[in-house]
């Protein structure tokens, strides 16, 4: 479809934040870790979701033909709660 229309396509993946308790005794040093964490979190969400695009892409190149992964424009891996990046997304 994308292709037919000219359009192109921006992949969004939302991370929920993790839900911890704040307390007198949360060290900055659990929050750096848990900040670390959802950062290789989105590193590794966006290496699998190319994967997952690259053969797509295979399989699909005898019906639309090699330029299909040409049609992503961008990948978005945003951290919060799913509907608020889509909707934020959708409005940029």
């Amino acid at each position: 479809m994308a292709k037919r229309h000219k359009a192109k396509i921006i992949i969004l993946h939302s991370i929920e934040p993790i839900r911890h308790i704040h307390g007198e005794g949360a060290s900055f040093r659990l929050e750096e870790m848990l900040k670390e964490a959802k950062d290789q979190d989105r590193k590794t969400d966006i290496e699998e979701i190319k994967k997952g695009l690259r053969e797509f892409c295979k399989k699909a190149e005898t019906q639309i033909g090699p330029s299909c992964a040409e049609l992503v424009t961008k990948i978005l891996v945003p951290l919060g709660h799913f509907v608020e990046e889509i909707l934020k997304a959708a409005d940029d």
